[in-house]
């Protein structure tokens, strides 16, 4: 819901609001939308169900050669798939206390379960729009239509966001 300001010539001057969210249909996203946050969150997501334990194992090292000081090789980072951010997004109460989203293994493995479940109940096409339509992109945009229209102005049902674009807006997850 939103709060409408007016002038005093009842003109609309401002609208304040949590959250703009505009679900869309997978076919009305454009491919390079698609497989630009396919690219930046999960490029194996087409040959995984719900977890990639390539992504774990590459994680755990460079987790762990970072904490011991091996700079030149470690490399931090997670590997939560798109269907294990889904899982969190949908289920925050049952993974973890969403207002503190400390990375334990607890939670992880309670993401990796609920990721294998919505992977064996839908496909991974539904898991793709869900995940679009619900994806936070800051500044009060959850998923990618009101992301588009909050940056560039622009509708992704009527405009081709440009490659630049695209991957602008997949990028703004993983800050």
């Amino acid at each position: 819901k939103a709060s409408y300001i007016y002038a005093n010539n009842g003109v609309e001057i401002g609208k304040y609001f949590d959250e703009i969210r505009d679900p869309v249909r997978l076919e009305e996203v454009p491919k390079r939308l698609q497989d630009a946050f396919i690219a930046a969150e999960d490029k194996r997501f087409y040959n995984h169900s719900g977890i990639d334990p390539q992504a774990i194992a590459s994680a755990i090292v460079g987790n762990t050669t970072h904490k011991l000081g091996f700079k030149f090789w470690a490399r931090s980072g997670g590997a939560s798939t798109i269907t294990q951010q889904l899982a969190r997004l949908l289920c925050a109460d049952e993974v973890s206390d969403f207002k503190n989203r400390a990375q334990t293994y607890g939670r992880k493995l309670k993401e990796a379960r609920l990721a294998i479940q919505l992977e064996k109940r839908y496909s991974k096409q539904e898991i793709l729009e869900a995940y679009l339509n619900i994806i936070w992109l800051g500044n009060g945009a959850n998923g990618v239509v009101a992301g588009a229209r909050r940056y560039w102005g622009k509708d992704i049902r009527k405009e081709q966001l440009t490659i630049r674009e695209a991957a602008i807006l997949a990028s703004i997850n993983k800050f």
